[in-house]
């Protein structure tokens, strides 16, 4: 996504301050959706964490740029926002749950149905409280750092992790991480991914840290053919995966990133559908898709289109990729999907 667009979208931001509890007033920059876009129009994207940091910006800027709306906002004590950090998360729970309450009864467009993402200990904080949430349809938890949950929780893991286990299972739900974590290791990651119950992803990829710095746009793509393959047909929307392309070289760059990804190897039947979940095969996992990190924002130009998802069929089998990465060396893997074992996993200790 080129920054051109990046920066028009960032002008089009309003800058809002949001009350929370405690008499905490947030940060924020809400963005209204583009209405022109029907089905997308009551849609909106939650954003928590650091406003300003590279992943949070490169998410708003991608979904924006696809038409819906938009809020990301700092957690107490961060930034403007006023108030201290509650080192046990409790506070920061209660921010995501001020926000959630702002786009669905006071923004400019009200929100009719509300996904949450959340990158680092921003993931921590949304994923517990999707469960209190009830017009959230999707979470999308970006390097959860489970290895250092009990320090940065003070050893309140269990409530956050009951949070994300009581989520219902009608929450589509997305968990991408870096083999390279800086906090998180990849097998302690891929067994916290494996106790959430329910239908999810779960994707590691392997040339990413804790930090995705300078690949924020490949995290964008992975999270973008999440989106298309089983959001969209879980939201009732029809869209294919050149329309998430902003302009001829981002499309070309990408369509060149999806070849060398190869095709999806895998599917998994789900039958219904970031901080889990009842169904047919709710629980069984996918093994995590190894994408690259290197990936530009999906997808190709009209000659170059990669073939489009069926989104009938995408709501009932969503396909996990297991591709080759992008640019390495042959024998090299890319990033994969984690299959997870319902309702299996360890308990918060």
């Amino acid at each position: 996504m080129s920054r051109a667009v990046s920066n028009s979208l960032d002008t089009r931001e309003n800058h809002i301050r949001v009350p929370s509890s405690e008499g905490v007033m947030l940060e924020a920059r809400w963005f209204e959706g583009d209405k022109r876009r029907s089905t997308r129009a009551d849609q909106h994207i939650q954003l928590g964490g650091d406003l300003n940091n590279g992943v949070v910006h490169a998410l708003f800027s991608n979904f924006a740029s696809m038409g819906y709306s938009t809020i990301r906002f700092n957690f107490r004590g961060v930034g403007l926002s006023t108030g201290r950090t509650t080192f046990r998360g409790i506070g920061e729970i209660d921010d995501v749950v001020a926000v959630y309450k702002y786009v669905t009864t006071q923004a400019s467009a009200l929100a009719s149905k509300v996904i949450l993402c959340g990158y680092s200990y921003g993931s921590v904080a949304t994923c517990a409280a999707a469960c209190e949430l009830p017009l959230v349809v999707g979470l999308i938890s970006i390097s959860y750092p489970a290895g250092v949950l009990w320090a940065l929780t003070l050893g309140n893991q269990r409530k956050h992790l009951a949070g994300l286990h009581s989520t219902p299972a009608s929450v589509l739900k997305m968990f991408i991480s870096g083999a390279k974590d800086n906090f998180t290791s990849e097998s302690a990651f891929t067994k916290f991914a494996d106790g959430v119950t329910g239908p999810k992803t779960v994707v590691v990829v392997p040339e990413a840290d804790h930090f995705w710095a300078g690949i924020e746009k490949g995290l964008a793509a992975h999270i973008n053919q999440w989106f298309v393959r089983e959001m969209r047909p879980h939201l009732g929307e029809r869209g294919s995966f050149n329309e998430l392309a902003v302009d001829a070289k981002s499309a070309r760059k990408s369509a060149e990133a999806l070849r060398t990804m190869g095709s999806p190897e895998s599917a998994v039947a789900l039958g219904s559908c970031s901080s889990s979940r009842t169904t047919t095969a709710a629980s069984r996992g996918a093994s995590p898709a190894r994408p690259s990190a290197s990936t530009g924002n999906l997808l190709a130009g009209e000659a170059e289109m990669p073939p489009r998802v069926d989104p009938g069929s995408a709501s009932s089998t969503p396909v996990l990729a297991s591709a080759a990465v992008a640019g390495s060396s042959p024998g090299v893997k890319g990033p994969r999907q984690v299959p997870t074992a319902a309702g299996s996993g360890p308990k918060a200790s």
